[in-house]
């Protein structure tokens, strides 16, 4: 568990406990399958986790947009220092309880709202005396501050304060509003929504300061948590017989009551958004002001991000059309909206008078690509396919010229899923990779090395493979049996000169017929490198590589050393051949 920890979310997500009567060895391959088991079964954790983050960061995103519209109400003509308040509370409040903005950016269950003097509620709430005195005691000072009890109060002015359980929290009537208010999220707006001399004035007045709170509210959640153990009753090991594991890890079920669900990370942050929104909004209109000044100044960064935003997105289609990969933008049924000039290539299988746009992909495709590319679809809409989507191989049928025939282009599809900003998918846009000619060209190479490895590795005779600056490519395995050298030791070396020389690894001896073979060898391999007149005239273009046979064989002796000290003479006759390429060269 601990070495495929996601981090740094917790120090242990879960723990598989073996136990055995007696002393057991787990051996390596057992072990490794399990830890190669915990680290994928954590990275898929911590994925779905991220992707769930990421939703719920989406919805409080949308949420607090909402809101910030809500407070666009306040620059109406009709809103004065006495309405403020109700007419907050009415564009922040209405709606029913799935559209309400307040509700749906900490998925409560109810919010209530103390506007200066007054309370303000939707959803599932308590009435006000009960909110008031929710208020007092969450006001009253207390440990849940972090300091001494004497001192500090729970909800400090421009604070927070939650709980997913008030009758832990020791509310006294925590157990009576438990079916509405078991957990609490508490935040104060009133550090930011008047200055110091304001407070003071009221105080000199003899006028409380007013209050600016906002509490969401979630009702209790009944579940059932299943213990390994019963933690109510803990057996000694030492009375009466040994326990198994099993036994003592017997599952005991307990009904758990008076506790909310627990609020979310990124739910505590969007409330914290929201209420800095509203700790200005309220200080600014305390002070005189509307909030026109705030939005034409949020209006003027939007409009001028929109331009910047705009002109990058010009320059990135620019791009896009002249880049050197295919790009095609798709709607969600698959159908052509857009693509680069490098992908007009693949829509030459059909004449068009406007254009490929509007058309599906699939008709652009051979049988089984298309009808793969259907099933993927339908499974992409029912959900079952995860993100990133994986690379698709189809081929695409294409003509070169306009009454020129078909033709098969292998093409690699890198899928990306385009959003809107609530995560709905609404297209793709798919990277086209071209491999038709690597496709060719690894068949290609694949003829060749079976040729070659037939060739070098299969055959029984000695073998010396030279490239056309007389440098040493192969050197097979009965060759270094017959000559005692190894292949590392004279590949990327000169065959006349560094291998057979007067001063290489091996001497060359005069012969009978051959008195001068250092001349001789080096006339021969010449001999072979050079092509023939008609070849040069017509050069063949065989499938795979081909070898030509030379017209006579030449013998040759030289002399290598056995056992560190004993010099043996070895004699071959060798014959040298053309080894050509795809293109006819030698």
């Amino acid at each position: 568990s601990v070495a495929g920890m996601p981090e740094p979310r917790s120090p242990l997500w879960g723990l598989l406990v073996c136990h055995h009567s007696v002393p057991h060895r787990v051996d390596y391959d057992r072990r490794a399958a399990a830890e190669f088991l915990t680290r994928v079964f954590a990275l898929q954790l911590a994925r779905s986790l991220d992707r769930e983050m990421h939703s719920e960061q989406l919805k409080a995103q949308s949420a607090q947009a909402a809101v910030c519209n809500a407070l666009q109400v306040l620059d109406e003509p009709n809103v004065s220092a006495e309405t403020f308040p109700s007419i907050l509370a009415k564009s922040l409040l209405s709606g029913s309880l799935e559209t309400n903005v307040m509700l749906r950016i900490a998925s409560a269950h109810g919010c209530a709202m103390l506007l200066g003097k007054h309370w303000y509620t939707v959803g599932r709430c308590p009435s006000e005396r009960v909110l008031t005195d929710l208020l007092a005691w969450l006001s009253a000072k207390g440990p849940a501050g972090g300091g001494d009890a004497d001192e500090i109060p729970r909800l400090k002015r421009g604070g927070n304060w939650g709980t997913c359980c008030l009758r832990r929290a020791e509310y006294p009537g925590a157990k009576d509003i438990a079916e509405m208010v078991a957990g609490l999220l508490a935040v104060d707006l009133g550090r930011s929504t008047m200055s110091s001399d304001a407070v003071d004035s009221e105080e000199q007045n003899g006028e409380a300061p007013q209050r600016f709170v906002v509490l969401w509210m979630r009702g209790e959640l009944m579940k059932e948590v299943k213990w390994a153990g019963d933690h109510t009753s803990v057996q000694a090991r030492a009375v009466g017989p040994e326990m198994n594991p099993r036994a003592s890890f017997a599952a005991c079920k307990e009904i758990v009551s008076g506790e909310s669900e627990p609020w979310k990370a990124c739910e505590v942050e969007g409330i914290n958004a929201v209420k800095l929104l509203l700790q200005d909004t309220i200080q600014v209109f305390r002070k005189g002001e509307t909030t026109a000044r705030i939005l034409v100044t949020l209006n003027q960064m939007r409009m001028r991000n929109v331009g910047e935003l705009t002109q990058v997105a010009s320059e990135l289609r620019a791009i896009i059309k002249s880049a050197d990969v295919a790009v095609i933008k798709l709607d969600r049924d698959l159908r052509l909206t857009d693509y680069n000039n490098h992908a007009e290539g693949f829509f030459s299988l059909k004449a068009h008078q406007e254009g490929p746009k509007g058309n599906l992909l699939t008709d652009y495709l051979d049988n089984s690509s298309a009808d793969m590319l259907i099933g993927w679809l339908g499974m992409l809409k029912a959900g079952t396919l995860q993100e990133p989507l994986e690379a698709t191989p189809v081929t695409f049928k294409v003509r070169k010229h306009k009454d020129g025939p078909v033709e098969d282009k292998l093409v690699q599809l890198n899928w990306y899923i385009k959003r809107t900003i609530t995560g709905e998918s609404k297209g793709f846009v798919v990277v086209c990779r071209d491999f038709t000619n690597q496709e060719s060209l690894l068949q290609q190479i694949t003829a060749r090395k079976h040729n070659w490895q037939e060739l070098v590795y299969y055959t029984t005779s000695p073998m010396v493979c030279v490239n056309r600056d007389g440098q040493i490519t192969e050197w097979n395995h009965a060759m270094q049996s017959l000559s005692g050298v190894d292949r590392v030791d004279v590949l990327e070396k000169l065959l006349v000169g560094e291998v057979f020389g007067p001063k290489g690894m091996l001497t060359l001896m005069a012969s009978e017929g051959n008195q001068d073979p250092f001349t001789e060898l080096q006339s021969t391999i010449l001999h072979a490198l050079v092509p023939k007149q008609s070849e040069e005239a017509a050069p063949s273009e065989p499938e795979v590589a081909s070898v030509d046979a030379a017209e006579q064989e030449t013998t040759f002796r030289w002399t290598k050393t056995v056992d560190g000290t004993k010099a043996q003479h070895v004699e071959v006759a060798m014959i040298c051949r053309q080894l050509r390429c795809q293109d006819g060269h030698i």
